[in-house]
């Protein structure tokens, strides 16, 4: 469903003392942060200059059963080796700054603004010691600046899953060079005491020097439910498209949907049909507007990108998988697909848009127009074939078998273009 967005202004008189008093405010505010100390990094992220982005968000359930590693992973001319054999115990390591952000002063100038950036209270269980959000610090200048990996500067996305172990070459340390695998090398890290795996990322930084054979980031270690110097084993990933934070174990248990929060994110989300019967609650049981936008992120899907909330993320991947298993050679195109979108409904500008969520993606809406059904002769309602499309049935099947309502099903408009996860809730 396509249709512009609506910004609502509100009215009033404008005059020079609100004028002033505004700036006094913004002048006191800028001293206030001049005479604490602060860098610019600090005001941009209290500002708002500096606003979360599409992040990779943890606490999404994967299955069961952790994703197939090994111990050698092959990028162009170069092979890389998991150091110790993949067994040994993990540090816990502070923050890692991420592209867009100002260089830190300290250990603490605008860590709060990173937190928010990188969504660390939605990605780090409050029950565990290690997400406590005063404590949380930069990682300190070994072999760079305060809150610098020793090698790329990475994306939000990647900035909280990071992992680091002492790679080398050859995998000798004798013989070998310190080398890292390229950034964003999927890893799978099994805590040893509860099964418990995650997807973490590689290629940032190297080390731990000392007694541990891996570190990796608060959020990681939390999700795992382990502390520092608790043992784990750990491998590259076969699959390399591995969305990360995603977490596997035998508590990770998805009710008639695979892709559900690990921590559940409201009532009803884990069935389909039937659960919700408007945008309004669903907007709810996500959290609200606000927590909606800290829990996009941003897929690969059919050699394209798109925004979607982290829930669907595996429902997505199987949709892709589908569709390729089908053989079917329909290409979906960059330029006319889309999800996420904060937007009011093309077809009643009354509420929101499903794409509001989240949880809905249009496909090619140049060549699967939404029609009113009164504007069709000889149709019914919910008739998928009333309108014009060119979306093939192994594409509709591969979204309707994981979970997606087809809108070319809708029953007073045709809207082919349209799948919304969570059944027929428009």
């Amino acid at each position: 469903m396509r249709g512009l967005d609506k910004i609502h202004y509100k009215n009033g008189n404008t005059i020079l003392i609100g004028v002033v008093v505004v700036l006094s405010l913004i002048i006191l505010f800028i001293a206030g942060g001049a005479l604490a100390g602060m860098t610019l990094l600090t005001i941009k992220n209290r500002t708002g200059e500096l606003n979360p982005s599409s992040v990779n968000f943890g606490g999404i359930c994967g299955g069961t059963t952790a994703p197939a590693t090994t111990q050698e992973f092959k990028s162009g001319s170069q092979t890389f080796y998991i150091p110790e054999g993949g067994v040994g115990l993990i540090s816990q390591e502070d923050h890692i700054a991420s592209k867009g952000e100002g260089q830190p002063s300290d250990v603490k100038d605008g860590i709060k603004g990173h937190l928010n950036i990188t969504s660390f209270e939605s990605n780090c269980p409050s029950s565990h010691p290690l997400c406590n959000i005063d404590n949380q610090t930069w990682t300190p200048p070994e072999n760079g600046s305060i809150g610098r990996g020793s090698t790329e500067i990475p994306s939000a996305e990647h900035s909280t899953w990071i992992m680091n172990s002492r790679w080398y070459s050859n995998n000798d340390p004798e013989t070998g060079i310190k080398v890292n695998p390229p950034a964003g090398t999927r890893v799978i890290i099994t805590a040893n005491k509860n099964g418990k795996s995650i997807v973490a990322v590689a290629g940032y930084e190297w080390g731990p020097t000392k007694d541990q054979v891996i570190g990796a980031q608060n959020e990681v270690l939390a999700n795992l439910a382990v502390n520092h110097n608790d043992k784990i084993t750990f491998g590259f990933a076969v699959d390399q498209t591995l969305a990360s934070g995603v977490v596997y174990g035998a508590d990770c248990i998805s009710s008639g949907a695979v892709g559900t929060d690990y921590r559940s994110i409201g009532p009803g989300f884990n069935g389909y049909a039937g659960k919700w019967q408007n945008v309004d609650q669903v907007m709810s049981a996500l959290g609200g507007q606000n927590q909606i936008k800290r829990d996009i992120v941003t897929v690969k899907f059919m050699d394209i990108k798109v925004s979607i909330h982290k829930s669907i993320i595996n429902n997505l991947k199987n949709v892709e998988s589908d569709i390729i298993a089908s053989g079917t050679k329909y290409t979906i195109r960059q330029k006319d697909t889309g999800a996420f979108h904060i937007r009011q409904n093309t077809n009643n500008l009354s509420v929101l848009s499903p794409h509001s969520t989240g949880l809905a993606i249009d496909v090619n809406w140049e060549t699967n127009g939404n029609v009113r059904r009164s504007s069709l002769s000889n149709t019914t309602a919910r008739d998928p074939n009333a309108c014009t499309k060119d979306i093939p049935q192994e594409v509709s099947d591969a979204f309707e078998k994981n979970g997606f309502f087809w809108g070319a099903k809708f029953r007073n408009v045709c809207d082919p273009m349209h799948f919304q996860y969570g059944g027929n809730w428009d």
